[in-house]
């Protein structure tokens, strides 16, 4: 999906560029693609380097925060990196997902490396003496990463210039992330209205997605982009969007593919249902799991008016009600080949 929205937008800028037209538009893409989100050797020739801190000892995220970092909305705090060396350790976030930590130590005890499934790591310290190393990672694409490597308490001597203090306690701020798992309906507790399935994660699987929803000039959105990934590949997939509506009237379904938003386009209905059928309303038939069956279930490029020239997500279905207490719903089941802005 990224690589393609990723040529997509090029061209689309381009576009605008020489036509001067391109509105500003709120963007919900379900796969916009960003450079890799991983950055080894920390602390030899590493793209990230620890900034030495005089903590007194302490290690939280609170003294990022007080040297100026934007960390994450959440911390794993471990006082002893040794016991939990190659150990995944799983968490809860406090928005209620589960994130998993794997930490592996050498055997000088002097070099740390992680993994994180679930989040990305915005920002890491590790206490050495009466100090502290700290790597922040916020600046990076995606606002962290997933893993590194090489990662050390502070130097004895000279700042990060062996030899290193051993591995004390090292605190880990991070935000929690959706990942890619095949067949598996994903969604943010955090911003809800959109649910996603892919029925694959090949080239996703270091991938992490970013749901967004709210209102805009009083209609809703829902919004997805996933980060971590370079040139991964379309996958299809089947979207599920709920929420309630402010007014009485039937509303139009648009979306948009690019990023930052290109002008919205009413969402077409597709040519066939794709999907599987049986008790998972988000499974693709086994023929429409790849893109290269795309043709199949989207409408042409262009719609007859010209409107449509994306033509990359189209409607199964789509219903409104008022329930007993006056309230109007909205669900609306779309495949895409490429994350989107929908609003409605």
């Amino acid at each position: 999906m990224e690589f393609l929205r990723k040529k997509r937008r090029l061209a689309a800028l381009c576009v605008a560029a020489a036509a001067l037209a391109g509105a500003m538009l709120l963007v919900v893409l379900p796969a916009f693609a960003a450079t890799s989100s991983g950055f080894s050797g920390a602390t030899s020739g590493s793209k990230i380097g620890p900034e030495y801190l005089a903590s007194g000892g302490e290690n939280d995220c609170a003294l990022f925060t007080l040297n100026g970092g934007t960390i994450g909305t959440d911390q794993y705090f471990v006082s002893n990196p040794k016991s939990i060396n190659g150990k995944p350790q799983a968490v809860t976030a406090t928005n209620g997902m589960t994130v998993t930590f794997t930490v592996n130590v050498d055997k000088t005890y002097t070099f740390l490396n992680f993994s994180v499934s679930g989040a990305v790591v915005t920002d890491v310290g590790i206490k050495g003496g009466n100090g502290t190393d700290w790597y922040s990672y916020e600046g990076l694409p995606g606002g962290g990463v997933t893993h590194d490597t090489g990662l050390t308490a502070p130097a004895q001597t000279a700042n990060n210039t062996p030899p290193f203090y051993g591995l004390s306690q090292t605190v880990f701020c991070y935000t929690p992330k959706i990942t890619c798992q095949p067949g598996v309906p994903l969604s943010d507790p955090q911003h809800p209205g959109e649910t996603i399935e892919l029925p694959s994660c090949t080239g996703k699987g270091n991938v992490f997605f970013d749901f967004n929803s709210g209102t805009n000039n009083d209609s809703n959105f829902v919004s997805v982009y996933s980060f971590g990934g370079s040139g991964t590949p379309n996958i299809p997939m089947v979207e599920h969007i709920t929420g309630t509506l402010s007014g009485s009237t039937q509303p139009t379904l648009q979306y948009s593919d690019l990023n930052p938003p290109g002008p919205l386009h009413d969402m077409r209905y597709c040519q066939v249902d794709p999907r599987a059928g049986g008790a998972d309303p988000l499974a693709l038939a086994p023929a429409y799991q790849s893109v290269s069956n795309a043709s199949s279930v989207l409408q042409s490029p262009t719609a007859a008016d010209g409107s449509d020239p994306e033509s990359t997500s189209c409607l199964i279905s789509m219903r409104t009600w008022v329930d007993a207490s006056g309230v109007m719903h909205f669900e609306a089941y779309v495949y895409s080949t490429i994350d989107g802005y929908r609003t409605y």
